[in-house]
């Protein structure tokens, strides 16, 4: 991975590189820088230090944002493919007072992760049948560059290109419904997108429908007929998606309201990973 480091005193007001894209590997003595041990960094008094370390490294480069170095990673999600998951630590240190001399770096995901589940609304279509044909989710932002080490935000702060997005679909074969305890997912793994305020991510499914005669019996298909809803993604529970969290919305089918959401499932994406420390004389 790499890693970018800023020193901040009365002596250095716009930042110091002391790390710019300085690479760290693995060894069998432990992580070490990918230059030479000779090539040591120095720890300065009544200091403040800004770290990013990010894997992979690509795509990362050194910017200015209102007067102050930051580093800038530019992402763009693909639809075919699950894109490169991309790892962030961004730790500081104050030297103006007691301070570790080692630099924990605590790795974290940056992309979010979300799924919908669909099911039919028991409550109100027990014994009616559903065939889902398509799950489709438009309007997801899909391409932002992320600026780290700025001074007004320990966060990342996220500036989104919203000229482009991406529609993710899935189709499924077969004329089964899903029966009364059956559910179908838009993803198998969960994809992986930028986080976003949801609001205007809408969810489509085309499906077919057939009413039931109070018993399991599953009518013929030419008594199905073909059904598409659209609505947009709550926000009531999920004001935005986070980095480093998984979110399952489960979809609830009905004749009589559309779709219908349950809280939506909230998770922590992994743990947060260590990854070593750098050393800092």
């Amino acid at each position: 991975f790499g890693v970018w480091g800023l020193m901040y005193n009365e002596a250095q007001q716009d930042g110091y590189w002391v790390f710019e894209n300085t690479h760290i590997s693995l060894g069998s003595d432990g992580w070490k820088y990918a230059d030479t041990d000779e090539d040591l960094r120095y720890w300065v008094n009544n200091s403040f230090y800004l770290f990013a370390a990010v894997y992979p490294q690509e795509n990362v480069t050194t910017a200015t944002r209102d007067n102050r170095k930051v580093v800038v990673i530019d992402i763009a999600t693909p639809v075919d493919t699950t894109p490169e998951d991309i790892l962030i630590a961004t730790p500081y240190v104050d030297t103006s007072g007691e301070y570790d001399e080692t630099v924990g770096l605590t790795f974290k995901h940056l992309h979010s992760r979300v799924n919908i589940k669909v099911k039919k609304d028991e409550g109100t279509n027990m014994y009616d049948h559903f065939i889902i044909d398509k799950i489709t989710l438009k309007s997801v932002k899909s391409k932002a560059s992320v600026v780290l080490l700025s001074l007004s935000s320990v966060d990342p702060v996220w500036e989104y290109d919203t000229s482009v997005t991406n529609t993710y679909s899935r189709d499924f074969e077969g004329d089964t419904p899903i029966g009364l305890a059956g559910e179908v997912l838009l993803s198998d793994e969960g994809l992986v997108l930028l986080p976003q305020d949801p609001s205007a991510v809408k969810l489509e499914i085309s499906f077919r429908f057939a009413y039931g005669d109070g018993t399991t019996n599953i009518p013929d298909l030419s008594l199905f007929k073909s059904e598409t809803y659209s609505v947009n993604l709550p926000t009531s529970i999920v004001p935005v998606w986070e980095s480093g969290k998984s979110y399952t919305y489960t979809a609830l089918l009905s004749m009589n309201n559309d779709i219908k959401f349950l809280a939506p499932s909230i998770e922590y994406w992994g743990g947060a990973q260590s990854g070593g420390t750098v050393i800092i004389k």
